[in-house]
């Protein structure tokens, strides 16, 4: 019994135990604890120098070693069959070490088959070091409850701050409505002044007119009487004095207009409209100083959509510069802006750098926080139109920004900004795996707020959908320029969890937007959304019916949405739904080794089987159609062919690894003509990898080697790049033109999927 009261028994006896081996974690007999290190295991010799102390004496120190005597042939089979258990693949054998690099424990046989190159270590080292961290988790325990205690605290306090700032508002506003109240009774006192002095007016000369009314009236008779009598001497007297006095009340001015306007009083609220209600006041939480905006679009705050614009963020010199990338918080109130978060260089750590893209005319913010504060100034309001209406103004107005013209353009608020274009410089760098550019870390999101571990991020498609983004040129274009095409969104990073990947290979589109991509180290499945966040991740390493061993190429069938996976090592096609069940498999017993897959518009599969250096034509339901190719140079041969794309007339288009070029092939199979030679320059290979066509036929390929994307129309003729200098390619894989107009890439060397605008 130890000091905890716990009893502990023999494992070969079933006595009571006083020792314990910790070597291999057994409660032993006084008796058996001398035998022990003499037994055989497994067939193997066991240890002499185990190390079997007292259950009542604490390890390490104060330690009596027992010593060992000569082994002997005795077994410890029952012991055994209680501590292990046995290997699957290898009869009779116990699961004595565990794989590292598998995460799973394996007998002694595996160590030199499957697992001859891998780390292993023995199971009882694997449970110790499990047992070191289990403790070490549950010694954060604490952590956490003071990390509570500290949640309860802020609550608390951010409770008391609520009531505080409540408390503001009110008096703030009941401040605002006294004087509202004041300035309400001056203007009705004003108004009663105005009255009052237009009615005392109006009233005297009311009185006057009475006068003058009464005057004539006394004339009218005079005159009547004068003109009874038939007295020529008295008419005559009337007419001098009496008419004259009528002339003059004849001429006098009795305009309606006249009366109107001495009665008129009228209230001016124009003022009034100005105003506003929205901006009174404003609610946050800490704000951070000593941050500035800066940036092409600052000073306006106008926007034009479908154009790259920058903001820079500034800290200035006598700020704290313990600041770190992970600290800041940029967010966006909408999915129509996608937009890039980028980490300084070292020698300008106090700039940060955001790159956004807006697809839809209207007003946006950007919300920037540092350690969970806002920067003063924050939400920065902007507002984005299209250039192409030839917008005007002479004095842009941040204020104005939510007024909108009958194009849906802002009003007073922005200059005109010409839509022409600035070429580039005709050529891409080449860029090998062997010559990486080392660039700044980015965060890439898609409107809206997301945490840093990005997820993030919130990108997307969706954010940028425009309407006739990809200029059709036709396939017979020769122009040979470099196209203004740009990063949009990069989604994952190395690693083994949700939306991470370690040597991303294949990668397709969705008709919704999503994009499925396989990890072919991680042999797993992700399916993103248009956001760029991990929806759907399924696959089981293994080598049966429905397990992933090496996932490389992807392909959606239109029909139901299934999804097709090559499978390298497994040799077959794997066929999944849209939720990762597994459906099907088919060309089990034809393959050698699957790579590139794709549909055709019939359902039809395509596979490019590298080691039989063929290309294999499967229906839905796994009947092999058509085989052509063979190993060579010549025309209709491949060397260590890669990934395969149908065009919209059925021509197969399949990337020649080796012979750095690639070759196409009507829809009968027959030799048509191959483009691309070795070398660095436009229309030259090293190594082509992925394959794919847009709405136009041309056809855009990874060239491996270059680290780059080059496009062609659909006669091979060489027509530019997809520009990728923001963020170079280390070794691209599988590609896809998305039903938006956009490429994504399998970057394999920087363990991502990368999104680019992509015009032509």
């Amino acid at each position: 019994m130890d000091k905890e009261g716990v009893e502990h028994r023999c494992r070969y006896c079933g006595q009571l135990a006083k020792f314990k081996c910790h070597d291999c974690d057994l409660d032993m007999c006084q008796e058996c604890s001398v035998k022990h290190p003499d037994m055989v295991e497994d067939g193997e010799l066991g240890n002499s120098c185990h190390q079997i102390l007292q259950l009542d004496i604490e390890p390490p120190q104060r330690v009596k070693r027992l010593t060992s005597v000569k082994r002997t042939n005795s077994s410890s089979e029952n012991g055994d069959s209680a501590r292990y258990l046995y290997c699957p693949s290898h009869a009779g054998q116990t699961l004595r070490f565990f794989c590292k690099d598998c995460d799973t424990a394996i007998c002694s046989s595996c160590t030199d088959i499957e697992h001859g190159r891998h780390t292993t270590i023995r199971a009882m080292d694997a449970v110790l070091e499990e047992k070191i961290r289990l403790q070490e988790l549950m010694d954060s325990v604490d952590k956490l409850q003071d990390a509570i205690k500290m949640t309860e605290e802020g609550s608390n306090a951010l409770n008391d701050q609520k009531g505080r700032v409540i408390s503001d508002i009110d008096e703030t506003f009941d401040n605002l409505l006294q004087q509202i109240n004041h300035r309400r009774q001056q203007l009705k006192d004003d108004a009663a002044a105005q009255f009052n002095l237009k009615l005392d007016q109006l009233q005297k000369s009311k009185n006057l007119l009475a006068t003058h009314l009464q005057d004539v009236k006394e004339c009218c008779s005079l005159t009547e009487k004068a003109l009874s009598h038939e007295n020529e001497t008295e008419i005559l007297f009337v007419k001098k004095q009496i008419g004259e006095r009528l002339e003059e009340y004849a001429k006098m001015c009795l305009s309606p207009e006249s009366i109107t306007k001495d009665s008129a009083i009228e209230f001016d609220k124009q003022s009034m409209d100005s105003v506003e209600i929205d901006t009174l006041g404003r609610v946050f939480s800490n704000v951070q100083k000593g941050w500035a905006l800066s940036g092409d679009v600052v000073e306006s705050r106008c926007v034009p959509i479908q154009r790259r614009h920058f903001l820079r963020l500034h800290m200035s010199a006598n700020h704290s510069a313990d600041i770190h990338f992970s600290d800041i918080q940029v967010t966006c109130s909408t999915k129509d802006v996608v937009f890039t978060f980028e980490q300084p260089m070292e020698s300008d750590s106090r700039t940060f750098t955001i790159r956004f893209l807006v697809s839809r005319v209207g007003p946006f913010s950007f919300s920037i926080s540092v350690k969970g504060q806002f920067i003063s100034g924050s939400p920065f309001q902007f507002y984005a139109y299209d250039a192409d209406d030839g917008i005007t103004s002479s004095s842009p107005s941040p204020h104005h920004m939510n007024g909108t013209n009958s194009r849906g353009s802002p009003t007073g608020s922005c200059y005109q900004i010409a839509s022409s274009r600035i070429p580039r410089a005709n050529g891409a760098p080449s860029l090998s795996p062997r010559s990486r550019v080392s660039t700044p870390t980015k965060k890439f999101h898609n409107g809206h707020s997301h945490s840093h571990s990005h997820s993030h991020t919130h990108s997307h498609v969706h954010g940028m959908r425009t309407n006739g983004s990809v200029h059709g040129l036709g396939s017979s274009s020769r122009r040979s320029n470099t196209l203004e095409d740009d990063l949009i969104l990069k989604i994952g990073q190395r690693g083994r969890g949700k939306g991470e990947f370690t040597n991303p290979q294949g990668v397709a589109s969705t008709p919704q937007g999503r994009l499925v991509v396989t990890d072919s180290n991680n042999q797993c499945i992700q399916i993103f959304d248009n956001t760029g966040e991990c929806k759907v991740k399924f696959g089981v390493r293994g080598r049966t019916v429905g397990q992933l061993q090496r996932p490389v190429g992807v392909a959606v069938l239109p029909s139901n949405g299934n999804i097709a996976i090559a499978d390298y090592d497994n040799k077959w096609i794997s066929m999944y739904d849209q939720t990762g069940k597994f459906m099907s498999r088919i060309g089990h017993g034809k393959l050698l080794g699957p790579k590139g897959i794709t549909v055709d518009s019939n359902g039809l599969i395509y596979v490019v089987d590298n080691k039989a250096s063929c290309i294999l034509i499967f229906q839905p339901n796994g009947k092999l159609v058509n085989k052509f190719g063979s190993r060579g140079n010549d025309e209709g041969q491949f060397a260590g062919p890669h990934f395969v794309a149908v065009n919209s007339k059925g021509n197969i288009i399949v990337t020649d690894f080796h012979n750095h070029c690639v070759k196409v092939f009507d829809q009968d199979r027959d030799y048509l003509y191959s483009f691309g030679t070795n070398g660095e320059g436009n229309g030259q290979f090293n190594a082509p990898t992925g394959v794919a066509v847009d709405k136009n036929d041309n056809i855009l390929v990874a060239d491996w080697g270059n680290s780059r994307i080059q496009i062609f129309d659909s006669q091979g003729s060489f027509l530019s790049y997809v520009s990728t200098s923001v963020e170079p390619l280390y070794g691209p894989q599988g590609l896809t033109v998305t039903s938006d107009g956009y490429v994504a890439i399998a970057d394999s060397g920087n363990h991502c999927v990368k999104l680019y605008k992509y015009s032509y």
